[in-house]
């Protein structure tokens, strides 16, 4: 999300900021069109009230009558000047005082200024007239510097405004892209939970352009649940309808026409073995690509308690059970797996196990420790790969199929774990399970 938030905010930026400067240039050159037009309009008004100053005198020369020109005329560097030329004579106004006001055209092109008296920077214009039968030129001009000063700080302000606006706009942009996207980020967030079982579907409670989405989404949710269902129920059928053929061809094995034939015995065994273990694998497989519903996953606070009644009340001696538990709560693991798994190892340790037991479950760097410790005689060391094997036991006198820890051994393959074993503090066997932490 954030490198879309800084894509728009930049393109957003980037536009705003071409705009501005396109409408910045744009009203700086009308505002500098208008008023030259304006002045322009202006000097050739003041070209002609000067012609109508010109008269023929009582003595019949035609000259211009000074006392009918505007008063800022007569006073010295005003900012309004003029020349004017009738035949070879000529006439300045009293304001250009000792300076010459001779620029070359007929007019300013395209607002060309010409220096002026006191450094003024003066816009003029040139026309030529015929009056009272002569030839008359009439030279005008005006300081702008006044008008540029003005047009210098509107231009201040107008920047200063601009940079304000792209700041507001900016910060409104941001506001409502973040409010935009706020949606998408509340998707990603019930996607997060979906992963870790939270929630089942995603809320179809979003705005409309998101809405078709969600949908489809939930939508594939519901057939992958649906056909994820249908593989695990195949599996478990599958395991099921095997047992039986396995179970027989076991029987055939143990029979006293293949029995004296060890070599044809050993041979069946270790294939009928080898098909179950793949069935195993394969169904451990499916499970722990199970659906993620928020039920489907172990939770400490609840689960481990009824467990250990659980394994308590099978156990002819009640032998106390010392948890040590540095997790609370929800576990990303399948809630059957480590039912299977813990309970194998407590019912194991139960069985050899004469006053104390403990149970140590915690996080160690980015593994899930399972620790089982019993004040049992142990196991010896040279032994300790029998009894990962189906069926094997030590001691004949313990109840039980001797499965218990082959159980385990196969579940934490499947995650991807290790088991190893040791000499318990207590004297017993010390059993270390880690699993992978694994990503919600």
């Amino acid at each position: 999300m954030s490198s879309i938030n800084r894509l728009l905010t930049a393109g957003v930026i980037g536009s705003l900021l071409l705009a501005g400067v396109i409408i910045a240039q744009t009203a700086n050159w009308l505002l500098d069109s208008a008023l030259l037009d304006y002045m322009a309009s202006d000097l050739r008004a003041e070209s002609r009230s000067l012609l109508k100053a010109i008269r023929r005198g009582p003595d019949g020369v035609v000259a211009l009558d000074s006392t009918a020109t505007d008063p800022a005329y007569d006073t010295p560097l005003s900012g309004r000047y003029f020349v004017v030329t009738i035949g070879d004579r000529q006439w300045r106004s009293r304001s250009l005082w000792d300076e010459q006001l001779a620029p070359t055209g007929p007019h300013a092109p395209g607002g060309d200024l010409v220096a002026g008296p006191n450094q003024q920077r003066l816009l003029w214009d040139r026309t030529g007239y015929r009056r009272l039968g002569e030839s008359v030129t009439v030279l005008v001009g005006v300081d702008y510097s006044p008008i540029l000063d003005d047009i210098r700080q509107i231009r201040h302000l107008l920047l200063a405004s601009g940079i304000l606006a792209l700041i507001l706009l900016a910060l409104l942009q941001q506001y409502l892209v973040r409010r935009s996207l706020r949606p998408l980020g509340l998707a990603r967030q019930q996607i997060e939970q979906l992963t870790t079982g939270t929630i089942t579907a995603l809320d179809e409670t979003v705005p409309r352009e998101l809405a078709p989405l969600v949908r489809e989404i939930n939508h594939l949710l519901r057939d992958t649940q649906q056909q994820l269902h249908r593989s695990r129920t195949a599996l478990a059928d599958l395991s099921h309808a095997l047992k039986t053929p396995l179970a027989v061809l076991r029987n055939l094995t143990d029979r006293d026409a293949v029995r004296c034939d060890p070599a044809l015995r050993d041979a069946m065994n270790a294939q009928i073995e080898q098909i179950r273990q793949r069935i195993t694998r394969e169904m451990a497989h499916a499970r722990t690509a199970g659906s993620r519903r928020p039920d489907s996953f172990f939770n400490i606070d609840t689960d481990l308690p009824l467990l250990l009644d659980s394994v308590r009340s099978a156990q002819r001696q009640a032998i106390p059970i010392d948890t040590q538990l540095q997790l609370t709560g929800q576990l990303p693991w399948e809630r059957e797996d480590l039912l299977e798994l813990l309970g194998n190892l407590l019912d194991n340790a139960c069985k050899w196990g004469r006053d104390t037991i403990r149970l140590a479950i915690q996080r160690r760097d980015d593994n899930l420790l399972i620790q089982v410790d019993d004040d049992g005689p142990g196991i010896p060391e040279a032994k300790l790969q029998q009894v990962l094997e189906r069926g094997e036991r030590l001691d004949q006198s313990v109840l039980g199929h001797g499965l218990g820890l082959a159980i385990v051994a196969d579940k934490v393959a499947v995650y991807g774990g290790n088991i190893t074993f040791s000499r318990s503090e207590y004297g017993g066997l010390g059993v270390t399970v880690e699993l992978p932490w694994r990503s919600p």
